[in-house]
């Protein structure tokens, strides 16, 4: 059996001792369950109650514990039928529906684990999304929830508390459990800190708010208080706004280093045009080199360039990685003076083309080991539809950087139709006629038929040769022959694991190049050795990532230039 640790059970004796002093009265209309009092444990006060949205989604989960007096069947409409409205599932749970003592306290809190696991459990049963659970409640309802809500279980992202924390007097104790890893916590109340005569004291809360900034996560902490002077005074009125605040539309692996890379909310100009750029790709994309390594301009706001960070569109200042998206940016502001660049990443490294095809599924991208970083492309197209709801995007262009992943026998062979499929969902989903799409090669055909060549034998490499030559082929022809020669008569079989991935690598690069000769609008741009972190690690250091980006909108400026 869990037990409670001495230091918080002592702190919790004032609590509870305060909440068996409260009225339990209530106000509002009670929503009906979509599945009523199923059973997450084998006592009779182990039940809950299922309140699920439409939609064929998971839907995020919203764990509600009751004030005391009350029971899990009381949720208000008037905050409950918003939070259902907004994709958010509700799990109001129960157990000791009055607590009168640490004992009690302590039994709930154990429920709650209990509680805990079912849900994780019966997840698909109820399509819950437990990768997205906020911790919620009122009052009784905090206390009882607070270990489970620190505990850093898997899934837990966010905590909303009504009303939190009653006692006379606040005990520092209920700050331990909170540490720099804690999740997001809104804190809400009726009256103003330090009111005469209510032991639900907003001044406790701002104890809470202060520990979050102690641990510098004071970003991840907000307080409402004083509700009672305004036209709605329910505490739980804000759930639907801090549960999409927090779940995994903005939060996925895909906007992991972009996230990073926001300076705080910037505002569009309604001046020029807001030309938008796509950048796709993996580790290259993503980018390793040191933002402390970079200098102005690109460690500085830039009024007419921004990034799509954490949800919504920020200025763009990398502060701990960075790839070629901000030398890229600045380049094209420079070109474009009177507009604004945007920039959508998705980007994650070690990951092949099939995680950011539109038709994903997860067993085609387990083929690369990348099912369990989910649709990349939805993360995508989540941003565009918000982007576009708060703004006027044009979008421009797509740049995309990425190859390693997909050197492997079976996958190479398809990447051209995997790129060219996903260049056509990119273009009709952005409403772009032919979009224009920039591809940074590593080599040319020529370089790769060299290299492959000088990785046989010269004997097999004249033979190779020998075949492929019928006279007149094209170095992609004759790159296509030697390689099929050498597939033929087994000649990379003994060869090392990373000799054979260069094998199907060069398919994957020759498959990028042939698609700057034969798509519409696709430039394949070849930059040349750029400098890398080195001891043979195939990222580029910062000065890399600058000259990639600048590369990069060269080709964009020719692209434009000679449309005009």
């Amino acid at each position: 059996m869990n037990t409670l640790p001495k230091t918080l059970a002592k702190c919790l004796l004032a609590f509870v001792c305060a909440m068996s002093l409260l009225s339990g009265t209530l106000f509002g209309q009670i929503v009906t369950p979509t599945h009523s009092h199923v059973s997450y444990g084998p006592e009779e006060r182990q039940w809950l109650n299922l309140y699920l949205p439409s939609g064929s989604e998971p839907a995020p989960v919203f764990v509600y514990a009751h004030h005391n007096d009350a029971t899990a069947n009381d949720v208000k409409e008037s905050w409950a039928n918003p939070t259902l409205e907004a994709g958010i599932a509700i799990v109001s749970w129960e157990s000791i529906a009055k607590t009168k003592g640490p004992k009690d306290s302590l039994v709930c809190m154990e429920d709650s684990d209990v509680m805990f696991d079912w849900i994780k459990d019966n997840a698909d049963t109820y399509n819950l999304d437990v990768d997205n659970i906020i911790i919620g409640g009122q009052s009784r309802g905090s206390g009882v929830s607070w270990r489970l809500a620190y505990s850093q279980k898997a899934g837990i992202v966010g905590i909303y508390m009504g009303q939190a924390l009653p006692m006379r007097k606040f005990n520092e104790r209920m700050l331990e459990p909170i540490t720099k890893n804690a999740p997001p916590i809104f804190l809400a109340y009726r009256k103003e800190p330090g009111a005469m005569g209510d032991i639900h004291d907003a001044a406790h809360g701002l104890r809470v708010v202060e520990k979050y900034k102690e641990l510098g996560i004071g970003d991840s902490a907000e307080l409402v208080h004083s509700l009672s002077e305004t036209k709605n005074s329910q505490v739980m009125q804000f759930v639907p706004k801090f549960v999409r605040s927090v779940v995994s539309n903005w939060n996925t692996i895909g906007f992991r280093e972009a996230n990073t890379m926001g300076a705080g909310e910037a505002p569009i100009s309604k001046k020029g045009k807001f030309r938008v750029f796509v950048l796709m790709g993996q580790s290259n994309m993503n980018g390793a080199g040191r933002a402390k390594n970079l200098k102005a301009p690109y460690t500085e706001t830039h009024e007419r360039i921004r990034i799509w960070a954490n949800g919504r569109w920020e200025y763009f200042v990398p502060t701990q990685r960075h790839g070629p998206g901000v030398s890229f940016a600045h380049q094209l502001a420079e070109f474009w003076p009177n507009d604004t660049i945007g920039i959508i990443k998705v980007a994650v490294g070690a990951t092949g083309i099939s995680a950011f095809a539109k038709d994903w599924s997860f067993e085609r991208a387990q083929l690369t080991s990348d099912g369990k970083k989910g649709p990349l492309y939805q993360d995508l197209m989540n941003a565009v539809a918000e982007a576009r709801r708060i703004s006027d995007p044009e979008f421009c262009g797509f740049f995309w950087k990425q190859a390693a992943a997909d050197g492997k026998k079976g996958l190479a062979e398809e990447y051209y139709s995997n790129f060219k499929q996903l260049v056509s969902d990119l273009t009709a989903d952005l409403g772009v006629t032919d979009l224009p799409t920039f591809v940074p090669s590593y080599k040319t055909d020529k370089e790769l038929l060299k290299g492959i060549l000088s990785s046989i034998d010269k004997e097999d490499a004249l033979e190779a040769k020998k075949s492929a030559s019928n006279g007149g082929l094209k170095t992609e022809e004759m790159l296509d022959a030697v390689l099929s020669y050498i597939d033929a008569n087994g000649l990379f079989s003994s060869k090392s694991p990373v000799v054979k991935k260069q094998r199907y690598l060069a398919t994957v690069i020759s498959a990028q190049n042939r698609a700057g000769r034969e798509m519409p609008n696709v430039t394949t741009l070849y930059d040349g050795e750029l400098p890398r972190i080195g001891g043979g690690n195939p990222h580029y250091n910062s000065e890399g990532y600058v000259l990639l980006g600048k590369k990069t909108a060269d080709a964009v400026e020719a692209f434009y230039e000679d449309k005009e």
